[in-house]
């Protein structure tokens, strides 16, 4: 019988590297498994026209190193102050050779290669009565595991089920040179970054490029998502508005079919063959779509080309002993639970970008997300497998300390600038008085799982700390240039833009809710937060018995969840105290007006003022 390992890794690229540092530096058993010759392997052809979405942006302010990664998206984390992206690449936008050049870095620096058996393709995972995994890869290789950590990130492109789309050519498999579209009508299905990355690359050449899908664009700088298009893509925007004869219609696919050229339902075009072998002929494209109205009709094009995105997990992948798997996203993702585990398959686990699976707002999709879920995934299988506690700093119980330690998180964490309004920091506090502060914690996790039931639930007082953006998003339509990120000082916080949010809780009972101002460059460390976020502490434990700070720039602010019109508190400070105590209060620095809560519900946010 062959070695049981604690773990098996599937794939090496930045999840499965990240992992495999984690897993060495703990001395666990584990290997992982990459199917190329090199890690990364999947940037040696990807993004097709060389050029990340991925922010690099090299100087700021503050030399801080984890500010700094809010700023540096290509980095993994890792001790070495030289292992870090801007050291190989001086672009915003870098090329992904940098990328490759960058993670082969990585793992030889840091020791990686002797825990990565390369050219080993996994092709079966099934499992046992006695819950051991076994993995087969191409090599005849049989391993046993407890723990499976798929880190395979895009395995196969997305096909929807459109008869006769699958024999189109695709994202990965259409011609790059520019010449073979020299003037012919091109059809882009798909309005995602990689049907943009495809329209501009082909847009000086072809004649008429449309592009179509059934789903209206979605523009990151509305959605703060950034998997949604995004402007380094969207020049082809600037082409269709400004008359270049390109077009881009909600028309949603239905068949699409070969035709011969001299095909009577082919309109006369530009003739041609992409470079296809003579002996199939030239034709064209019929592609069926339905428009809006519920119209058919067909549409004839030289070239189609389909971006339709990936797909995640691969059932097939998959033998006895595992069961089916609960997807998400037109079942390109496997369902995952707070712990990025299998909701169907215990010991399970996905990583990467199939850890968005779970995250349809922050950055759980690309490295600069994934690299803090993979470490806070880490610590949580220590503590589930092998009962070490979760990483914390113990703090004096003062609430100038607690406050101190609060906002310097606010000031210069990444993980929580990233991960807004899914990652949260936690500070516990027991019946003795003693404070523990975990960084960096799943907030489902930490109100959902039974293994973080120590840290919210089961705690005398608690309070967390995360991100988020104002109760509403920038609205389509809306002139970016018209976006305040900094509102005047009297009127700040719950704004449009990024800011802190802390909240307490009393016996795992939500009671406070603190909103920081927005600042331009992201630093919560001076004394109107620093007091604050002493009040917000103070008022729920009352270690300092003495009044609150008068001195306090917050205002407190009554949440309404009727249909009232807005009108101005006179509550005195003494009222002030008294519903500060209650659920029903808010304190936030935000003046009174209609908002919307993330649950949807209406709500008015109103000024109760010092007297």
């Amino acid at each position: 019988m062959s070695e049981v390992l604690d773990y098996l890794i599937v794939g090496a690229g930045p999840a499965g590297c990240q992992m495999t540092l984690f897993m060495k530096q703990a001395g666990r058993n584990f290997i992982t498994l990459e199917s190329s010759k090199q890690v990364g392997s999947f940037y040696l052809q990807n993004p097709r026209h060389g050029k990340l979405i991925s922010i690099n942006k090299l100087y700021n302010t503050c030399q801080h190193k984890d500010y700094n990664l809010r700023h540096d998206w290509n980095s993994l984390l890792c001790d070495d102050s030289e292992l870090v992206f801007k050291n190989y690449s001086q672009d915003i936008f870098p090329s992904n050779t940098a990328l490759v050049e960058y993670m082969s870095d990585f793992a030889s620096k840091l020791d990686l290669l002797k825990h990565i058996k390369f050219e080993t393709k996994v092709e079966k995972i099934e499992r046992g009565e006695d819950g051991i995994f076994t993995v087969k890869d191409n090599n005849g290789t049989v391993y046993r595991t407890k723990v499976v950590l798929m880190a395979t990130g895009a395995m196969k492109e997305n096909c929807p089920p459109i008869p006769g789309l699958e024999d189109m050519p695709s994202y990965s498999s259409h011609s790059l040179n520019q010449m073979d579209y020299a003037r012919k009508k091109v059809l882009i299905i798909g309005k995602g970054n990689s049907a943009f990355e495809v329209a501009d690359h082909l847009s000086a050449h072809a004649a008429n490029l449309v592009m179509v899908n059934r789903t209206p664009i979605r523009h990151a700088w509305n959605t703060h998502f950034v998997g949604h298009l995004r402007a380094v893509n969207n020049n082809f925007l600037d082409l269709v508005r400004l008359k270049s004869n390109h077009s881009i219609e909600n028309w949603q696919p239905v068949r699409a079919r070969k035709i011969a050229d001299d095909d009577e339902e082919a309109s006369p075009s530009a003739s041609g063959n992409c470079g296809r072998d003579a002996s199939i002929g030239k034709f064209k494209y019929c592609v069926t779509v339905r428009a809006r109205d519920g119209v058919e009709f067909d549409f004839i094009a030289d070239e189609v080309i389909r971006c339709c995105g990936w797909r995640y997990v691969l059932p097939e992948m998959f033998g006895e002993g595992i069961n089916e798997f609960e997807t998400v996203k037109e079942e390109r993702l496997a369902k995952l639970n707070e712990a990025w585990e299998s909701t169907t398959n215990s010991d399970l686990y996905f990583m990467g970008t199939s850890m968005q699976a779970c995250d349809p707002q922050s950055a759980s999709g690309f490295i600069h997300g994934f690299r803090y879920n993979v470490r806070t995934l880490f610590n949580v299988l220590e503590l589930k497998y092998h009962n070490k506690e979760l990483p914390h700093t113990v703090l004096k119980n003062e609430p100038t300390e607690i406050s101190k330690h609060l906002c310097e998180r606010a000031s210069h964490s990444s993980a929580l600038w990233q991960m807004f309004s899914f990652m949260q920091d936690v500070v516990t506090i027991n019946e003795e008085g003693v404070v523990k502060y975990h960084n960096e914690l799943r907030c489902e996790w930490v109100h959902n799982s039974a293994d973080a039931s120590h840290l919210v639930k089961e705690s005398k007082y608690a309070f967390t700390l995360q991100f988020a953006f104002g109760n509403q998003h920038y609205m389509e339509g809306e002139d970016p240039s018209s976006w305040a990120i900094v509102t005047p000082q009297k009127h700040t916080a719950c704004g449009i833009n990024i800011h802190p949010v802390i909240k307490s809780y009393e016996n795992g009972e939500l009671k406070q809710i603190l909103h920081l101002r927005v600042t331009l460059d992201g630093h919560w460390d001076q004394a109107d937060s620093l007091t604050a976020v002493a009040h917000l502490v103070n008022t729920l434990t009352r270690v300092d018995k003495k009044e609150p700070n008068a001195a306090c720039p917050y205002d407190y602010y009554k949440l309404r969840k009727d249909q009232d019109s807005p009108k101005e508190a006179t509550a005195t400070w003494e009222e002030n105290e008294k519903y500060y105590h209650s659920n029903g209060w808010i304190h936030d620095p935000s003046f009174a007006r209609e908002c919307t809560l993330p649950d949807g519900t209406a709500a008015y946010f109103h000024n109760a003022s010092r007297n």
